[in-house]
């Protein structure tokens, strides 16, 4: 149960973060907060899910395990918000400046959750 706890807390912390980031850079349709609430809630827990599964069968995690499955959620973040902020079903244009500054927020989310995520285990985790 602390488990649960513990990854349901650090969805909510991501979708708090990553979606405020978001929100002060301009993204603040309906359409695309909710993509960003939902998308991230995805992400994180299938992140943690898959990092529970990899430390129970090795014992152990690595900083290249997490950094690869980190990247893969940018790409999956980018990837739907990036149909979120189109109009009318559109996408924003793959080859663009707005799928550039988009995907530029969506990297920094992601570090701004991931360092504050990082901040919070190590300060609960026991010495």
């Amino acid at each position: 149960m602390d488990v649960l706890a513990g990854w349901f807390g650090a969805a909510g912390l991501t979708v708090v973060i990553e979606t405020g980031i978001m929100v002060a850079a301009g993204y603040r349709s309906r359409r695309f907060v909710l993509a960003c609430v939902c998308i991230n809630i995805a992400t994180n827990l299938t992140l943690n899910v898959l990092l529970a599964l990899f430390s129970m069968k090795y014992r152990t995690w690595s900083w290249g395990l997490v950094g690869v499955l980190e990247a893969v959620v940018v790409v999956v973040e980018w990837s739907v918000l990036r149909l979120a902020a189109g109009s009318e079903g559109q996408s924003v244009p793959f080859r663009s400046r707005a799928t550039v500054r988009l995907a530029g927020f969506v990297v920094l989310a992601n570090l701004a959750s991931f360092a504050a995520g990082l901040l919070f285990r190590l300060s609960t985790t026991p010495w």
